[in-house]
């Protein structure tokens, strides 16, 4: 479901008045039709003790399952609206790990059903990490990694956490939490390979898929190490290659380039968008605010090509770590290192999954234009 603002002036708005034009994108393009008018069915005030005052988070959805989840980040201490003012009371601003999962069914049109999930006691809340979906089991999984307790923009530059407090954080990025859907059971999964990410957060992510499903690949691109506080934005990309649980680095990328607080999708399977983001310093320049990494190619092309439609092919360099498969999949779960409950959840998913695209691409069964 697809929301936008009509540019109706109102002279005061809430957030139960809001006017909007409305269409339901998962349909096919011919049978999209907008109407407008004030909707406040997508409110989390309208579900009881879900609240929509938390900031910082990570955010995930499945279009094939009609839901969405948004995962821990900070709030107030006290609870109320984050007021990001300088100036105005400190109880008031976003300094507090908020322990919330909320999970959002808009299986209905025209409205959304909220819900919080429950916060796993040894789980650890953070800010500024990942979230992921991935289609495995029943209603698939979400993996969340990354991110750190309280961003290190909170406090004064150049600051370098405590040995104890650091490699607390630095568990993040190869301590992967994993929750099932349909069974509402979280476990944990150390990641697997030798060489691991740094503690990064304010990065993007978007999956790929071998052609046969048999792996799904997690891009964690760019971000900040948020143990310091004073460190540049990476250009690096990190893959992390699921059964395998393992990460991969496919590039360093160029300084110059880094940027945090981006936004990245895959309008087709092979070419990544990072939209938007700073240099951690500053604003990117123009036109780096907008670049396209072509997921085949491994290389950045800056300009988007809509007639550039082709089959991913997962990077060589993953192959040789894994030690098995190749371009197009024959991946296999591992025998050894997966908690038996992570294992559990790793089975085929149960639905099709159709994709609506202007050019017509097909990751794998299913495409309609």
């Amino acid at each position: 479901m697809l929301t936008q603002p009509s540019g109706l002036a109102h002279n005061k708005r809430t957030s139960t008045d809001i006017n909007v034009m409305q269409a339901n994108m998962y349909k096919p393009p011919s049978a999209i039709t907008w109407s407008a008018g004030v909707n406040d069915q997508y409110d989390p005030a309208n579900s009881y003790g879900v609240s929509n005052n938390v900031a910082m988070g990570a955010w995930t959805n499945a279009p094939s399952e009609d839901l969405g989840f948004w995962f821990s980040g900070l709030q107030a201490a006290n609870g109320g609206v984050v007021d990001y003012l300088p100036y105005q009371n400190k109880s008031d601003q976003a300094n507090t790990d908020s322990r919330t999962i909320i999970k959002v069914d808009m299986s209905s049109p025209g409205k959304a059903k909220w819900q919080n999930l429950t916060w796993p006691s040894w789980l650890a809340p953070r800010s500024e990490g990942g979230l992921v979906w991935l289609p495995y089991g029943e209603n698939g999984i979400l993996l969340a990694f990354g991110g750190i307790d309280l961003p290190g923009d909170q406090g004064a530059s150049g600051i370098v956490l405590n040995a104890s407090a650091q490699a607390a954080k630095n568990s993040y990025m190869t301590n992967i939490a994993v929750y099932d859907i349909a069974h509402d059971s979280w476990a944990l999964q150390p990641s697997l390979e030798k060489t691991s990410p740094p503690q990064l957060a304010q990065f993007c992510t978007v999956t790929a898929s071998a052609a046969d499903n048999s792996s799904h690949f997690i891009y964690a691109y760019g971000g900040y190490d948020g143990t310091y506080q004073a460190t540049s934005a990476y250009d690096s990309i990190w893959v992390l290659s699921v059964p395998a649980f393992q990460w991969t680095k496919l590039t360093d990328g160029n300084s110059n380039h880094g940027r945090a607080r981006h936004l990245c999708t895959t309008p087709n399977p092979t070419q990544m968008l990072s939209i938007g983001g700073t240099t951690r310093s500053g604003a990117l320049n123009n036109p780096d605010w907008l670049d396209v990494y072509d997921l085949n190619a491994q290389s950045w092309t800056h300009y988007y090509n809509s007639s550039s439609v082709a089959t991913y092919q997962v990077p060589s360099a993953i192959v040789t770590q894994l030690g098995q498969g190749n371009v197009n999949g024959g991946f296999t779960i591992p025998s050894t290192g997966l908690n038996i409950s992570v294992s559990s959840m790793l089975t085929s998913y149960r639905k099709q999954i159709t994709r609506y695209s202007p050019y017509g691409w097909c990751a794998s069964s299913s495409c309609t234009k």
